[in-house]
């Protein structure tokens, strides 16, 4: 079967341009944004956030319990525990920001705050001599004063009961109230 087109007179031309813009409207092809000129534009990305710290400043962390996050000494190992009532020399961290946003924490030692694996724990201690892996911590800004801290295991740094200590470990995947550290800006 063979199909015939015949030319379509003229003075069909207007009614057929009027019923194309009715179809095109009807579909909502035709530009729907009111403006004239174009298509409305994408809108760029949100402005980052103001960085949470700056590289220099000294801070001290307060846990749930209200007491201050300090370098213990106990016998050749320097861990880090919730354990001060107030803010001494051992609680005082310096803080260094990083290229990609996260920070290392360098304590009065001269060490930096890292994840140490020890048996199935991942304290955090005041034992490296440089910046690594795993003394580089992501900030969540949980509020002015508070963030939480992730470690390079996805992990966030929290304050866990070991008898009558409270050790600070990479421990938690979710930010509960153990991992919620407040923030003093010393300097």
């Amino acid at each position: 079967m063979r199909t015939t087109f015949r030319a379509i007179p003229a003075s069909f031309l207007p009614t057929l341009r009027l019923v194309g813009a009715l179809a095109l409207l009807s579909t909502g092809v035709a530009a729907c944004s009111g403006n004239p000129t174009g298509p409305t534009p994408t809108p760029g990305p949100a402005p980052a956030p103001a960085p949470m710290f700056r590289t220099g400043e000294v801070i001290a962390l307060q846990a749930d319990t209200g007491k201050y996050l300090s370098r213990i000494s106990r016998s050749g190992v320097d861990p880090v525990e919730a354990a001060k009532d107030g803010i001494d020399a051992f609680s005082r961290f310096r803080v260094t920001v990083l290229e990609d946003g996260k920070v290392a924490l360098a304590a009065d030692n001269g060490q930096w705050l890292g994840r140490i694996r020890r048996s199935d724990n991942d304290p955090v201690e005041a034992a490296t001599a440089s910046i690594d892996a795993f003394s580089r911590f992501t900030v969540t800004r949980l509020d002015e004063q508070t963030v939480a801290l992730q470690a390079d295991n996805g992990l966030y740094l929290s304050r866990i009961k070991r008898g009558d200590l409270d050790p600070i470990e990479a421990a938690k995947a979710t930010i509960d109230t153990f991992s919620r550290f407040r923030i003093t800006r010393l300097q």
